[in-house]
């Protein structure tokens, strides 16, 4: 959905409508590691009713993903 997003200090907001009836994830990857590895990217995801934050890290062997369940 968003390819190539440079991490900054200042948020950058994107609203996504999901279809409803699958599972989604967003999947943090790393492109360039700089100077310090791991890289790290907090997502505040918001459903209308609750707004939740969470802190996803990615590495040489390793990605986080958040998994998301529309119903």
């Amino acid at each position: 959905m968003v390819d190539h997003l440079r991490l900054r200090l200042k948020p950058q907001e994107f609203e996504i409508g999901l279809p409803p009836g699958k599972e989604h994830y967003i999947t943090v990857f790393a492109d360039d590691f700089g100077k310090a590895e791991p890289n790290s990217a907090m997502i505040s995801i918001n459903d209308g009713v609750k707004v939740q934050v969470i802190d996803l890290v990615a590495g040489r062997k390793k990605q986080e993903s958040v998994r998301i369940i529309i119903e």
